[in-house]
């Protein structure tokens, strides 16, 4: 409300009721809720006071170093805070759960839920979110690799579908702040889940790494298996495996004894069948426990 100037009576004038309540009446009004940044000066009224009026502060209002929301739009922090998660429906059907999610720009956005979307038959469909809080899919062929993530977009999940239903659904969500460097895991663990290590490429990408754990049957015949970070890779840095087999022998990758070649070795590689699907290829006449161990950039990153 703009500031209000009373009337008043001028000298010699009478008064009656009307220039008593008129004045009274537009200050009433206007300290009945209608104060506003024109009826206040700056600066007179301290932030406790003005958190108890609307319980908020804006970010605009705040300093640099206090402005946490500054923080994570220069630091590039965004991840899914909680929701977002697809579940399959009926048929080619599938919903999404609303949702939290920290944008490149620092903002938290309420996301609604996706009641229904029908995914195309036969498809991978890839889920992105975008710095704005819009959805993206892109359907590409079945096994295919996962499309490159651009800076300030979040994966949320890979949608599998034939040609009647949607048969699975990978989550790709990151639920924590992994595009900054102050949280790093241990540099020395190996575990079975995906691990930021605290370095960098020499792109400036932070580096990840993962284990993976199999059992070989010793047949002699190349076999392969799917891991979901295979898609997530953008540069392998490094792959380390080897395979413990029953009787105490230890052979690591590219192994082969030359006295018994056609029957002790080990062969592990990241490889690509067709449709650009990645997966993890070993051949070996051992039979026993096989591990590797994977690092690598993103393309999410």
């Amino acid at each position: 409300m703009p500031t209000i100037s009373p009337p008043l009576p001028s000298d010699g004038e009478s008064i009656d009721a009307s220039d008593v309540n008129v004045p009274f009446n537009q200050i009433i009004s206007l300290l009945n809720g209608q104060l506003d940044t024109q009826n206040i000066k700056p600066g007179s009224l301290n932030w406790t006071v003005m958190s108890e009026t609307n319980n908020r502060i804006p970010a605009t209002s705040l300093e640099d170093a206090a402005n946490i929301e500054k923080f994570r739009k220069d630091a590039k922090i965004y991840f899914v805070v909680e929701g977002l998660q697809w579940n399959p429906g009926n048929g080619l059907n599938a919903s999404m759960s609303p949702g939290k999610y920290y944008t490149s720009d620092g903002k938290l956005l309420n996301i609604q839920a996706v009641q229904q979307r029908t995914f195309a038959a036969s498809r991978d469909t890839f889920v992105t979110i975008n710095s704005n809080g819009t959805l993206s899919y892109e359907a590409k062929n079945n096994g295919a690799a996962q499309p490159r993530v651009y800076l300030g977009s979040t994966m949320l999940a890979r949608v599998v579908t034939d040609a009647t239903r949607v048969t699975r659904i990978d989550d790709l969500r990151e639920m924590s702040p992994l595009n900054t460097q102050n949280m790093p895991a241990p540099l020395v663990n190996y575990t079975k889940t995906e691990q930021m290590t605290g370095e960098t490429w020499i792109d400036g990408k932070p580096i990840f790494k993962k284990t993976l754990q199999w059992q070989t049957n010793g047949n002699g015949v190349e076999q392969s298996f799917k891991d979901d970070v295979f898609d997530k890779i953008d540069t392998l840095i490094n792959f380390e495996s080897a395979v413990n087999n029953t009787s105490g022998e230890r052979y690591p990758n590219g192994y082969t004894n030359p006295a018994a070649p056609s029957l002790q070795y080990f062969q592990a590689k990241l490889a690509v069948l067709s449709g650009n699907n990645r997966v993890l290829a070993y051949n070996t006449k051992t039979a026993g426990t096989a591990h590797a161990t994977l690092w690598y950039t993103r393309w999410s990153e």
